[in-house]
């Protein structure tokens, strides 16, 4: 499942060189990809059998920035090949910015996917929600595991004037009512 939304950030006149006034929209995404840990257990509806129809949507729609959870390193690669420009030509060179909620790079990430032909990266980062923000791995409350949020400062591609955003990626624990609300 995902959620489409238009940023209004990016919602504002552009003035061209014939001064003509064009609108500008940009499509930004939340989309739970679904763990890939779990495969053994999900059957038809792995990640072997959805990644290909994700791809494609991705490539289809073309968001500028989509903010996933659950995902894992075998899934981003398999989306974007690491982070590399390894896409045909009609397909959007994705890149991303993340780091695993276990601070080992084995687990969960929710990173933030960019579209680096029309945004520019201008700073990003990871939290862990807890008592211990900057220590990676780091549980409090009541939560069942680690929680992140990744964040990241994006301005559209040679628009000096066009506004920096900030957009942010997370995933609230599941269990813990506690750390749900201090998250």
């Amino acid at each position: 499942m995902f959620l489409c939304v238009r940023s209004l950030g990016f919602i504002r006149p552009f003035i061209d060189s014939s001064s003509k006034v064009r609108l500008c929209h940009t499509e930004v995404w939340t989309f739970n990809l679904r763990t890939s840990a779990r495969e053994d257990h999900d059957g038809k509806d792995g990640w072997k059998h959805r990644k290909q129809g994700v791809k494609r949507l991705l490539h289809m729609r073309r968001p500028a920035v989509v903010l996933a959870q659950e995902a894992r390193l075998d899934m981003i690669n398999d989306l974007v090949g690491g982070g590399t420009d390894d896409f045909d030509d009609d397909e959007a060179p994705y890149l991303y910015v993340g780091e695993c909620r276990d601070g080992d790079g084995n687990g969960e990430l929710c990173p933030v996917f960019y579209d680096s032909e029309i945004l520019e990266h201008h700073g990003s980062g990871t939290i862990w929600l807890s008592e211990s923000p900057s220590e990676k791995g780091s549980l409090s409350w009541d939560a069942k595991c680690p929680r992140v949020a990744t964040w990241a400062w994006l301005r559209r591609r040679g628009k000096a004037d066009s506004p920096t955003m900030a957009f942010v990626s997370t995933h609230f624990d599941h269990v813990g009512v506690e750390a749900r609300r201090q998250s």
